[in-house]
């Protein structure tokens, strides 16, 4: 029903001061903020959704060395590493929630239905069986990009997401070498201590022999003694360094220290050569590569849009909605179609809209 309201009635200066204060309640107040950046809401593409473990670094360093005994490792890591296995699975949040903001611009289609039948009818007479079914649609205009905002907070999400994916990935990475060429050095050390073990326990026995013959002083065998006990002193200082590295590399592989059996890591492996350094361009595109950086300017997009969302929030809603019902059995059998479409404006919410646009200007 449309009612006529003539230019002075009193009806008409409700209706205007009430639009009237919810104007004012959802205006701005002037905050000075920094030139916010921009992206592209499908920069991540849905193909890409699902995080593997499996899949590769963008750049895969570790094969300078040219060490397949050390691809393997970081290959296992990668793909076992419960620190990567997080990182992918709250990509997939992200992604989630990123559909579920873009799913929110389209109507929203409901099916229903109903069947009715009497049990039991005591003192009256049954009634004929019932039912009906329909569809119900509705849909909210963007008019304000409450929606769309929310929708571009989502996929800045998940670009920051994708990015601490590659950098959690690049530290399991540089840790795997790190303590695989420090168990390579262990090895060494200890071969190294077992030859000198050798060659001092040889020269010992040479000295002790020309004491015997009068050839050389107690001094002498004293000494090489004392060399011989400093050289052993320094084994199981490396045994210990080197089963400490084998139990930090299981847990880089499986989580456990135990989990892997890594105890021939090594044996054959040793210090690659390495290849010149390359160069390495301006400081500012070295700052465009570092993924952390990449992920902390996502964050910015996020919260930028999230703070359009917030301000969104204190502005009209105009929703539009649809009902086709299909009714038989009791009553008049028949069909009903609806159109209907609702403007809703907050008024009064004692602030509850205007602190979460302050708590997001605050993220931001």
């Amino acid at each position: 029903m449309i009612r006529s309201v003539s230019r002075d009635s009193p009806f008409r200066r409700v209706v205007l001061f009430t639009a009237a204060a919810g104007l004012a309640g959802c205006a701005p107040a002037r905050v000075n903020l920094a030139p916010r950046p921009s992206v592209a809401p499908d920069t991540v593409k849905d193909s890409v959704s699902i995080f593997d473990g499996r899949q590769s670094v963008v750049a895969s360093w570790w094969l300078s060395f040219k060490s397949e005994e050390l691809n393997v490792l970081t290959e296992r890591a990668l793909e076992k590493n419960f620190e990567v296995t997080a990182a992918g699975e709250r990509l997939n949040q992200a992604l989630a929630l990123r559909r579920r903001a873009a799913g929110a611009l389209w109507p929203d289609l409901q099916f229903f239905g109903s069947y009715d039948r009497d049990i039991a009818a005591k003192g009256r007479a049954r009634r004929a069986d019932g039912w009906e079914a329909g569809l119900d649609t509705a849909w909210e205009v963007d008019v304000f990009r409450r929606l769309s905002s929310a929708r571009l907070a989502r996929a800045a999400d998940v670009q920051a997401r994708a990015h601490l994916v590659e950098v959690v990935r690049l530290v399991v990475s540089v840790s795997v070498a790190e303590t695989f060429f420090g168990i390579v050095e262990q090895r060494q050390l200890l071969a190294l201590l077992a030859k000198q073990k050798d060659t001092s326990t040889e020269l010992l026995r040479i000295i002790e022999r020309r004491y015997e013959q009068g050839l050389s002083s107690r001094l002498d065998v004293l000494q090489q003694e004392s060399q011989l006990a400093e050289i052993s002193s320094q084994v199981p200082s490396a045994e210990a360094t080197l089963q400490e590295l084998v139990n930090q590399l299981g847990v880089l592989l499986s989580g456990l220290p135990g989990g892997e059996k890594n105890d021939t890591v090594g044996t054959t492996a040793r210090f690659p050569e390495m290849p010149p350094l390359e160069r390495l361009g301006r400081p500012d595109e070295l700052l465009s590569k570092r993924p952390d950086l990449r992920a902390a300017q996502a964050e910015l997009v996020a919260a930028d849009a999230d703070t359009a969302r917030a301000l969104a929030e204190r502005l009209p809603r105009l929703t539009f909605s649809a009902e086709a019902l299909l009714i038989e059995g009791r009553g008049p059998d028949g069909h009903l179609v609806t159109f209907g479409a609702g403007l809703v404006q907050p008024l009064l919410d004692w602030g509850q809209r205007r602190a979460e646009w302050v708590r997001t200007q605050a993220v931001y």
